[in-house]
């Protein structure tokens, strides 16, 4: 831990080697940033301000799926029963710091978190791990093919949420979809006035 320091340090200079080397303009990003996430950006805020606690756990919820987080609190956990403080304070802790801070703020972007999802994931592999030494253990059910099922049911949510990314957005079917619709619309009320409301700007 005492070259936990260093090593950050030498981190964020390999990752960002603007910001090191135009600390001034970094800066100013970073207050830029500061205002927004303090102030209504829907939808990424709720309309009528307030903490985005729930949109965050929502969010996680939706995409990751919250078996595989609840995966990630038992490896913290057994990060806390096994004494291991050190690789808690490693893997838990910025992902506590981050996700408890963004939390708090009135605007939620997933980017904020995503340097954060490869710690999370090792939590995850820790749970993983706990449960099919459990499960193997009790049912003499070889382990690595036990990890391979909890692995397969923990990809089923992100593997549909990528397929109907990929095959209605990426794919310009969303579009389709909704310029239909809106044909659809405007043909049925002709007379209506229309309006449309930029979401992300």
């Amino acid at each position: 831990l005492a070259l936990f320091p260093l090593a950050l340090a030498a981190g964020f200079a390999a990752g960002a080697p603007g910001a090191v080397a135009h600390p001034g303009q970094f800066l100013s990003g970073v207050q830029h940033l500061m205002v927004q996430y303090g102030g209504l950006h829907p939808p990424h805020s709720h309309l009528t301000g307030g903490p985005v606690a729930d949109l965050l756990a929502s969010f996680f919820g939706a995409t990751l799926g919250w078996s595989l987080l609840a995966c990630a609190a038992l490896g913290t956990g057994v990060l806390v029963w096994q004494r291991r403080w050190a690789e808690l304070a490693l893997l838990a802790g910025p992902v506590a710091v981050f996700a408890g801070y963004f939390a708090t703020k009135s605007v939620f972007f997933e980017r904020n978190l995503s340097h954060v999802l490869p710690l999370l994931f090792i939590l995850t592999a820790l749970g993983v791990a706990w449960v099919a030494e459990t499960i193997a253990a009790r049912t003499r059910v070889a382990g690595p093919i036990v990890v391979a099922t909890i692995i397969a049911l923990l990809a089923v949510r992100p593997a549909i949420l990528t397929a109907r990314l990929v095959g209605l957005e990426f794919s310009g079917r969303g579009a389709e979809r909704c310029n239909k619709i809106e044909a659809a619309l405007r043909q049925r009320y002709p007379e209506a006035a229309w309006r449309q409301t930029a979401l992300l700007t």
